[in-house]
């Protein structure tokens, strides 16, 4: 198949990474995928998703470090023209997206394709404009209506969800907002994770039976639903119950406020065999969102043998409280520090729970991912009925 994705820009989100492995897998299989942002179009190559994380994890380091980076990465072989690719979305001086640059951008340089897939709202009317040329899919990585206190913005991207094209949720808990709200129901494609990378790296025994100090890790995000001021008051919390020295906190990502008030040790961004050296040393990854949709890092913490302390929404597809997480109740640090000091307080207990984890991981592997989304696309485009909409164009401009 020729397939086309529509990105938005070029990010670093757990949502991108998922759509740049999908389509380093389907490149693999020997697919013609095309990723287009509103600058430019891309033929990909298996080994590009790698490629655009490593550009994040060195650009973590600040804006000089990035400028020198742009300048560097246009020797890489396989990215052609990263510099432009590399280029964001235009935003109006108000904030948000401006969707109509967006369109107008992913229209001019689209590939045709057997089919088109959006990827994000912000790509989704671009990709409904292509139905007269393809077979079109939404490939939903989250409610993104949540993502906005702007009503305008909220609205504009509860109405991609109706607009004709094949849905596919990256979670049950995602399948189901769609159904209730919509009416509609989607073909769930969890995403994978590289169980080559992400596995334990030292033995899970060893480490629950050494707890002292204990590690707890977590993502930081500046966006207010990823809930790092829970978090904070839930490690605060922690660390008046415990004993002094007997636990340490690690925090990835981006870089976090140095006024949270409890001692942490931030690592920047991750990626890869460091990520999976992090999640291997740890007792526990701390993940405090209010709502999720197949996060990565905690299935990604399970593989390497470190437990999960988790919110419910959109962990639904691998999280098991009490078998191989704590599952818990979003904007809830008392009872997000209370699974810390109990997993603290019961090593071969927490020991068990990591090793259920692990066999937890093996389920959800890029491979079988692939498959699910390689068969449903498949399917669109051996059953499209592709509506002709050209001629309103000629209408439109008085043509006829």
């Amino acid at each position: 198949m020729k397939i086309t994705y529509l990105l938005p820009a070029v990010g670093h989100t757990g949502g991108f990474s998922v759509l740049y492995r999908f389509m380093d897998e389907l490149s693999r299989r020997g697919h013609d995928v095309y990723a287009v942002t509103p600058s430019m179009s891309l033929k990909w190559s298996h080994g590009d998703a790698d490629r655009i994380h490593r550009t994040a994890v060195l650009g973590s380091a600040g804006a000089k470090i990035r400028s020198r980076l742009k300048r560097a990465i246009k020797s890489i072989p396989g990215l052609h023209g990263a510099m432009r690719f590399l280029t964001r979305a235009r935003q109006p001086s108000g904030g948000g997206l401006d969707c109509y640059a967006i369109t107008q951008g992913l229209l001019k340089h689209h590939v045709p394709a057997d089919v088109t897939v959006a990827s994000s709202w912000a790509t989704a009317l671009a990709a409904y404009a292509t139905l007269d040329r393809s077979a079109v899919a939404y490939h939903m990585q989250h409610y993104e209506e949540l993502f906005y206190a702007d009503e305008v913005h909220r609205l504009s991207a509860r109405q991609t969800y109706l607009l004709p094209l094949s849905l596919i949720a990256n979670s049950s808990w995602l399948r189901d907002q769609i159904a209730v709200r919509f009416g509609r129901s989607s073909e769930l494609v969890t995403p994978g994770i590289d169980v080559e990378v992400f596995h334990p790296k030292r033995s899970i025994k060893e480490k629950y039976a050494q707890m002292k100090p204990t590690t707890v890790a977590t993502y930081y995000s500046a966006r207010l639903f990823k809930g790092w001021l829970d978090g904070v008051a839930a490690m605060r919390m922690v660390f008046e119950r415990v004993e002094a020295g007997s636990i340490q906190w690690v925090v990835f990502g981006d870089m976090p406020p140095s006024s949270a008030g409890v001692q942490f040790t931030s690592v920047g961004r991750l990626h890869g065999g460091a990520l999976a050296e992090l999640y291997s040393g740890a007792h526990m990854l701390l993940m405090p969102s209010w709502y999720e949709s197949f996060p990565l890092p905690p299935i990604e913490a399970m593989a390497c043998g470190c437990v999960p302390v988790v919110t419910r929404w959109g962990t639904e597809d691998y999280a098991e409280d009490g078998r191989n997480s704590f599952v818990l109740h979003p904007r809830s640090p008392a009872a997000m520090a209370e699974a810390i000091v109990s997993a603290m307080r019961n090593p071969e207990r927490t020991c068990e729970m990591a090793m259920a984890g692990v066999d937890t991981s093996l389920h959800h592997s890029w491979s079988l991912a692939t498959n699910n989304l390689e068969r449903f696309l498949s399917e669109i485009v051996k059953h499209s009925r592709v509506p002709k909409h050209a001629d309103l164009a000629d209408l439109a401009v008085g043509k006829f």
